[in-house]
């Protein structure tokens, strides 16, 4: 039996129905809309899970609930910031101005933020070099204002982030 987190509500809803395995470089947006339940199962064969579960404030509430997913191309997350959720090209998250950018730069490799008055950035795994800050580790995050054309650098071939840009110019 994997490990589980219990159903739970989000804004006291009925069960989801179905189910899905997410596979590496899968993003899943779900809108809660209206309510739903829902709970996490993780198969322990699989090996190590990582997820990132975050609660954007949709532009309308009270919508019907729903489930996309996409798969990110691996060649594409080491070339640069992907835009996964929000944004034209990538799956819908209610929320204007709102996008997910992932990457998995290579070490040493400058890496441009997305220009957008405000960013927060999150570093899943490895490590990373930026303008005045210490150096970013695994699970640190950086909330940025008007850092448009900001360059950070990975540490290591493990790097992995996460970028949620708001308000896109």
């Amino acid at each position: 039996m994997g490990a589980r987190r219990r159903a739970h509500p989000h804004r006291h809803g009925r069960p989801v129905r179905g189910s899905a395995t997410l596979g590496p470089g899968t993003v899943q947006v779900t809108s809660a809309g209206s309510g739903i339940r829902h709970s996490e199962l993780v198969d322990p064969a699989a090996g190590p899970t990582r997820f990132l579960q975050v609660w954007v404030r949709p532009d309308e509430r009270g919508t019907r609930p729903r489930t996309t997913r996409a798969t990110a191309d691996p060649a594409d997350l080491a070339a640069g910031f992907v835009p996964v959720a929000g944004g034209p090209d990538a799956l819908p998250v209610g929320t204007r101005g709102a996008t997910l950018w992932v990457a998995r730069p290579r070490r040493g490799v400058p890496l441009r933020l997305p220009d957008a008055p405000l960013l927060h950035l999150y570093v899943a795994r490895g490590a990373l070099a930026a303008p005045a800050t210490p150096g970013l580790g695994e699970g640190d995050a950086w909330r940025l204002r008007d850092a448009g054309g900001l360059d950070v650098v990975p540490q290591d071939d493990r790097t992995e982030l996460a970028v949620w840009s708001f308000g896109a110019r």
